[in-house]
């Protein structure tokens, strides 16, 4: 096991500078502190550091990171956390990652420096081996996701099922051609998407077509585009199934403005509180925004009692709101 004289002898620094660059001290240059912290995370040396139990007073804080802060379904979701922690009386951060996963490894320095007691990634954009090293000795919670081979505590639905019942619902209601808007981050829940939205059109013998999966980011205006792509083939769609309800008001507002939003269905993702009010309404999946918070601090809190204690992944109950989106649809 990589030790704090190995890394020293790996970075050229003596043990005393380590030291100081993992306790944050302020006489160490942002270039040193650089150059260790790049050499910890390459050598999985924090393991070490926490087993040896050198590890500060609680802070009582929180750290969730999020993607964005514009997607509302997450507000919802961390009210859910805030009111949870709140209970255990801790205090809940809120990091901003913008998708990037050296944003990402920037706020879990906070966690190995011990600023914040536990930390969740919400849809990370870190791989398998990067929530492992971390999850192996800090405590770490994926929310509304889970990563095959990630040893970590997770609390989502069933991304798969709920893709499959969305669209399915359109199948029965007479449509064979069913495109997919998905998304080209959020990787794992995206994928999940894709796998459900196959196996149903896979179960009702109906082909996929490549031109008819388009990913693109989780907004509006990436909707209205993947729609205008989609309504311009020689054989457009009767059907969208779009992975966010972002993803889909954009894609209505298009068919409005082409005059097809009354007989081309469209399915959301989140039921996010615009989902109820935009157009018609949009029927889509809803996740149990507020209890994923809710569950997700519970998970931690079992973490920072135990490092060590059992990974749970808990999946909550989905279910279909249905709207006017999909109005269209012949009764099955």
């Amino acid at each position: 096991m990589m030790s704090i004289k190995d890394l020293a002898s790996l970075t050229g620094y003596s043990v005393a500078t380590i030291s100081r660059v993992i306790n944050d001290s302020p006489k160490v240059s942002e270039k040193t502190r650089r150059e260790v912290m790049d050499a910890i995370r390459a050598t999985g040396y924090y393991p070490n550091y926490v087993g040896r139990n050198l590890r500060r007073a609680e802070t009582k804080k929180l750290l969730i990171l999020v993607p964005t802060t514009e997607n509302t379904f997450y507000g919802d979701v961390l009210r859910g956390a805030e009111a949870r922690a709140n209970q255990s009386g801790y205090q809940v951060l809120i990091g901003m990652t913008q998708n990037d996963a050296d944003i990402e490894r920037r706020f879990v320095e906070m966690l190995q420096s011990r600023q914040v007691d536990g930390l969740v990634f919400a849809n990370t954009s870190l791989d398998k081996y990067d929530i492992n090293r971390i999850a192996d000795s800090f405590p770490v919670v994926l929310l509304a996701h889970c990563i095959d081979g990630a040893a970590a505590s997770s609390v989502s639905i069933d991304n798969r099922q709920a893709a499959f019942d969305a669209t399915n619902h359109l199948i029965a209601g007479g449509r064979s051609s069913i495109a997919l808007i998905s998304g080209s981050y959020y990787k794992a829940p995206s994928i999940d998407r894709e796998i459900g939205y196959a196996q149903a059109l896979r179960e009702a013998g109906i082909a996929m077509r490549p031109d008819y999966l388009l990913r693109t980011n989780f907004d509006f205006s990436s909707g209205y585009q993947c729609c205008k792509k989609l309504m311009a083939l020689p054989d457009p769609p009767t059907a969208i199934f779009c992975i966010a309800d972002s993803i889909a008001i954009g894609a209505i507002k298009y068919l409005y403005e082409i005059g097809r939003e009354q007989d081309v269905a469209v399915i959301g993702f989140d039921n996010v509180p615009e989902s109820e009010y935009f157009f018609r309404g949009i029927t889509t999946v809803n996740q149990p925004k507020y209890q994923l918070g809710e569950t997700c601090i519970e998970l931690l809190l079992e973490k920072i009692e135990d490092v060590h204690s059992e990974i749970r992944q808990i999946v909550l109950p989905h279910s279909l709101v249905l709207r006017g989106s999909t109005s269209c649809l012949s009764a099955p």
